[in-house]
């Protein structure tokens, strides 16, 4: 009997797991760890770099956003300046052709229907490696995650989603947007 209850409480708060809950606010260069600022000044983008923390149902972490060669760039950092991940974004027929098809057949069976808002190729590696794809050095190669935002319907409720999926269409990772606390808010 414990082990009933304990598995449907488990199955109940994994499925809270399953929101996407994030708050990004600007934070001075003051605030960014040393390592961060450091690494980005290595990346030599094209504009200002914005620095933001991010609260998100992950924890909390730092952003860098800028621009190289018309590329809107977020490169993301713990807290201690370990760089993450890095995004670009991209549009949809930037993507290769087979790639798109094995997207959008995923898509197509997770979602009655879907639009897609945003796209960003997503990398996670080392440093170096990192730094070298951004100031578009050819010689790394690395497994490259695309993430999804798009506004899916699935059984008569239409959402935001954002998907994470890998080049042959698996969907790596799910999370559908929470409502903004604002919109809780009643007067």
């Amino acid at each position: 009997m414990r082990f009933i209850i304990t598995l449907l409480l488990f199955c109940v708060f994994s499925g809270f797991s399953q929101e996407k809950f994030e708050r990004e606010f600007r934070i001075s260069l003051e605030e960014v760890p040393l390592k961060a600022q450091n690494f980005i000044k290595q990346c030599k983008f094209d504009k200002k770099v914005k620095w933001y923390m991010e609260e998100s149902q992950d924890g909390k972490a730092i952003e860098a956003k800028s621009y190289k060669n018309s590329y809107k760039y977020s490169v993301e950092f713990d807290i201690k300046g370990n760089v993450l991940d890095v995004e670009k974004k991209i549009k949809w027929k930037q993507i290769e052709p087979s790639i798109r098809k094995n997207i959008e057949n995923s898509l197509k069976n997770e979602f009655e229907k879907f639009t897609i808002r945003k796209i960003q190729v997503q990398w996670k590696s080392d440093e170096q490696t990192l730094k070298g794809l951004i100031n578009g050095d050819k010689e790394y190669k690395i497994d490259t995650l695309y993430e999804i935002v798009l506004k899916g319907r699935k059984t008569q409720s239409t959402s935001l989603y954002e998907v994470l999926i890998n080049p042959d269409g698996t969907i790596v990772k799910q999370l559908k947007f929470a409502p903004s606390n604002s919109l809780n808010l009643e007067f």
